[in-house]
């Protein structure tokens, strides 16, 4: 499902859950009691009595709605299906999934610019910790605030939304944090197997300007031949303390890529938190050449 027609669904039920009220969700929780409970094909979560949800998940991805009665705030949870086999597979994710829906977001709320990389909001969710950002503007004529976060569980891509219309920010909080609190997704069965671990991994985009040492590469005799030249852009994975675990080039001119490789295994990086917690880091780091 593309990120434009999850937005527009998501737009539609927000002025839904303002204007309709619970009639405009399949599945209705009471008041008063215990909070409710849904777990199916190894997602679970837990969200308060007096919230609405709505099962939207197709053959792609499991996707939750909640709604909070007779209130303007919604909250969504994404978990797709397919699980991540390694960290091109989760910076691709980003860019196909989440940026686009982050764009459309903030493009409904009004929101000119988006916040950089640097500006990355952090939230906790169990033990684990997503990035993500924070916009606020107009949303069906209302001034409000939208949250989208991103992260990897049971080795699931996973999104996370919340959006409120800023009258509503309290009381939909609470609904918030107990999803948050509560949220587990399983490894789906008979996945097969992969040697990375996506825990507390974020997605740091270009790295380069994050770099406090950077190794020159070579320019083998054979590369200046061919007049090789150009950048070379190489996926990178950096670990707690800002030390480089693979690099891996992906474009540019072949004979350069080994070089850019070995270079880029000898930079080293500011180290990444998020709430305060040590991150790792899938990110771009890119290498130019040119002949003189």
């Amino acid at each position: 499902m593309k990120a434009s027609h999850l937005l527009r669904q998501f737009a539609r039920h927000f002025a839904a859950a303002a204007l309709l009220g619970a009639a405009a969700f399949a599945q209705s929780a009471p008041e008063g009691g215990a909070s409710q409970r849904f777990a199916r094909d190894g997602l679970a979560f837990e969200y308060p009595t007096g919230w609405t949800l709505e099962d939207l998940s197709d053959a792609n991805a499991q996707h939750l709605l909640l709604a909070r009665a007779g209130g303007a705030a919604l909250v969504r949870v994404v978990v797709y299906r397919e699980p991540l086999q390694d960290f091109e597979q989760f910076i691709a994710a980003g860019r196909n999934i989440w940026t686009p829906y982050v764009k459309d977001l903030a493009g409904k709320l009004g929101v000119a610019e988006l916040p950089s990389r640097e500006e990355s909001k952090c939230q906790a969710v169990g033990d684990s910790v997503a990035a993500g950002v924070r916009l606020s503007g107009q949303l069906e004529g209302r001034p409000s605030v939208g949250e989208v976060y991103a992260l990897v569980l049971g080795r699931r891509y996973v999104n996370l939304f919340f959006v409120r219309a800023e009258r509503d920010d309290a009381a939909a909080s609470a609904a918030w944090q107990t999803v948050l609190d509560t949220l587990k997704v399983d490894v789906p069965l008979g996945a097969p197997p992969s040697d990375e671990d996506f825990k507390n991994l974020v997605d740091a985009g270009i790295i380069n300007a994050s770099a406090v040492k950077k190794a020159a590469p070579e320019y083998p005799l054979d590369a200046k031949r061919a007049r090789a030249t150009g950048t070379i852009n190489v996926r990178v994975l950096v670990d707690e303390q800002g030390d480089v675990v693979t690099a891996k080039a992906f474009s540019g001119h072949r004979l350069l890529w080994g070089p850019s490789e070995r270079a880029v295994r000898k930079w080293k990086f500011t180290p990444t938190k998020l709430c305060g917690r040590p991150m790792r880091t899938a990110g771009i780091a890119f290498v130019t050449y040119t002949l003189r």
